[in-house]
């Protein structure tokens, strides 16, 4: 199996937000992501008059919303909000590959991988995850305050999905 680490420039140096901060940014994220799309609560998905589909979640003054338009192929973001201010934010864009159609478990396995990411590593799953003949690498430089990734999807060893993504702390 190939993984793809991305390569990108140098990541920004003046970090703002103290290593405390961050940290409970990171399990903020990770508890709104395990109860969002990843959850696999169907009813929660609310669909757009534009077209999009959209999971919220509210919890401690932090309002979460996860936004994305499109199928097999499909763009989005995550948006983090603390009191009206928006904190944190990443984009997405990802795709089943050219030529071949994800398995119908697909889905579960992929948000059985979401569910899995860390404090650490808070924007989407695991490094590695395996399930079955599934196989998650997810690959990333930064951290919850600026960063950029990877998540790859194999099926019997053959990639059927990837998906990029970026972001970071939002400061004034």
């Amino acid at each position: 199996m190939a993984c793809l680490l991305m390569s990108v420039g140098a990541l920004a140096q003046d970090k703002v937000v103290p290593p405390e901060d961050s940290a409970a940014l990171a399990r903020i994220l990770v508890d709104a992501k395990a109860r969002g799309y990843a959850s696999g609560n169907e009813s929660q998905i609310r669909r757009l008059p534009d077209g999009g589909r959209e999971v919220r979640s509210e919890r401690d003054g932090y309002v979460y919303q996860d936004r994305w338009y499109g199928g097999e192929r499909f763009t989005g973001q995550e948006v983090l909000w603390h009191q009206g201010r928006a904190v944190w934010s990443m984009t997405f864009y990802g795709a089943t590959t050219p030529g071949r159609k994800a398995p119908a478990d697909f889905p579960a396995f992929h948000k059985s991988a979401l569910r899995r990411a860390s404090i650490d590593a808070p924007f989407r799953g695991p490094a590695l995850y395996r399930e079955g003949e599934y196989t998650y690498l997810n690959t990333w430089v930064g951290s919850v305050e600026e960063f950029s990734g990877v998540e790859r999807v194999f099926f019997r060893d053959e990639e059927v999905f990837h998906l990029t993504y970026q972001g970071g702390s939002l400061h004034e």
